[in-house]
């Protein structure tokens, strides 16, 4: 094998683990060398691999009888990769990955630097670092160590070691910016990362020191410009969690970003406590099914729902949820006809949206119905469709729910129609909606963009 960095003891680790020593077939060997191949693939360290099967040869080079030698040729990417630049800022909300609050606005542009180290002790490690500074000045940096972790007991899982200082200025949504600094390590096993379309299942255990800012007053120096409830959540806290998230991630789909066939599933549990002052036990589920019809037509299902509950931990901890750990719906991918975090329980003032600040919800439940057709018939515009649906919804605090028949009478519902397309960064749509049922402090959005790494 021709390479510069990629130890030879990393190799043989992925041969025992893919079974290429233990083959007494050569059906068995073949099958043992294609999983060498894909998964040295996956490590994303190499150009070019590919191997051969050949006569075994002895030193002299006569034939050994009955034994073959494998050969492998690799072309290894370059060892840094160094990006000045600028991009989009997003946003992590419920239901994937958005434009910046409101889809009508103008993104909020960013500086962008980063540096990715790649492969240095030949074990298909990768180190990377990035620090981006948006328009207004609000900076984030990250910084990731990531290795995997191959062996015969544990085959195809990784391990991640990141820290990270970021600021998120939610004042479009609700008037304060979260300054948050932090640590986490996880262990990975299946697809690694969102973007990849396959199974996976991911352990995280993370600690963050965080600090809620209210957003000033404009013209009175050293007062907040907030809502109470803001304010009363405002200051540091300390949040520390163990995370864990089972997902098909598209890999019972015929599409990540497009499908028309398959079922997709999604479930995670976080348990948050001391040392923190946080404290609270939250689960997340969702699901899609995805049935193929007459023609180019295809019929779509999809639901999720969500719980987050304090824990104080004998007064330890808080016990209250905050507002950047309760449940923000709404939004392209969430639920269409109405601002992100425009549904759910909101504060009488507050200059952080129309009608005063999200202040989230500690249950919600989303549900949607969908047809969809092929734009140009079956193949036509690069997997582009045309849809309509249905949506409901609704997000609220615990205490609110007096029954399960209150949670389905308050339900908001919606209707539309919209324009969706797979692209290499994930679901690009663009939807009208009418909006049949809403709350009196909901804020409606008829006219939608967003883009997500999921179907939502």
């Amino acid at each position: 094998m021709e390479q510069h960095l990629t130890s030879p003891s990393f190799v043989k680790s992925i041969l025992t683990t893919t079974g290429g020593y233990d083959a007494t077939q050569l059906s068995d060997l073949y099958e043992s060398i294609n999983m060498f191949v894909l998964t040295m693939k996956e490590t994303n360290c190499y150009e070019t691999l590919s191997a051969t099967l050949l006569p075994a040869e002895d030193q002299k080079g006569n034939p050994i009888p009955g034994a073959v030698s494998v050969q492998i040729q690799a072309r290894e990417k370059n060892w840094y990769k160094l990006r000045i630049g600028g991009g989009i800022k997003q946003f992590s909300g419920s239901g994937g990955t958005m434009l910046p609050s409101d889809s009508l606005t103008v993104p909020t542009v960013q500086f962008e630097t980063s540096l990715n180290l790649l492969n240095l002790a030949g074990n298909a490690e990768s180190i990377s670092a990035s620090y981006n500074v948006d328009q207004g000045g609000t900076a984030d940096f990250n910084a990731t160590h990531y290795s995997p972790l191959l062996s015969a007991s544990a085959p195809g899982v990784s391990s991640r070691l990141s820290a990270r200082y970021e600021e998120v200025d939610h004042s479009l949504l609700r008037s304060y910016t979260e300054a948050t600094r932090g640590v986490s390590w996880s262990l990975r096993s299946g697809a690694s990362s969102v973007m990849e379309r396959g199974a996976f299942g991911d352990l995280e255990w993370s600690l963050q020191s965080r600090d809620v800012l209210p957003t000033l007053h404009p013209t009175i120096p050293y007062a907040a410009d907030s809502s109470k409830e803001t304010i009363a959540e405002s200051g540091p806290n300390l949040k520390h969690s163990l995370k864990l998230t089972l997902s098909t991630n598209g890999g019972l789909t015929d599409s990540k970003f497009s499908p028309t066939r398959g079922v997709d599933l999604s479930l995670s549990g976080e348990v948050a406590g001391p040392p923190g002052d946080v404290g609270f036990a939250k689960a997340q589920a969702s699901g899609s099914l995805h049935l193929p019809l007459l023609g180019p037509l295809s019929a779509h299902f999809l639901t999720s729902s969500g719980l987050v509950r304090p824990l104080t931990f004998g007064g330890y901890c808080l016990p209250v949820t905050l507002a950047s750990d309760r449940f923000h719906i709404g939004g392209p991918m969430s639920l269409r006809g109405f601002k992100p975090s425009g549904v759910g329980p909101r504060s009488k003032v507050g200059p952080g949206s129309d009608g005063g600040d999200s202040l989230g919800g500690e249950c919600f439940h989303t549900s949607t119905a969908m047809v969809s057709a092929t734009l140009g018939g079956r193949g036509g515009m690069m997997g582009a469709r045309v849809f309509g649906f249905g949506s409901g919804g609704l997000c609220c605090n615990w205490s609110d729910l007096t029954s399960v028949g209150d949670g389905l009478g308050r339900t908001r519902f919606s209707v539309g129609l919209g324009l969706a397309a797979p692209t290499p960064v994930g679901r690009l749509e663009a939807t009208y909606s009418k909006v049949l049922r809403r709350g009196k402090e909901d804020i409606t959005q008829p006219v939608q963009f967003g883009v997500s790494v999921n179907f939502g």
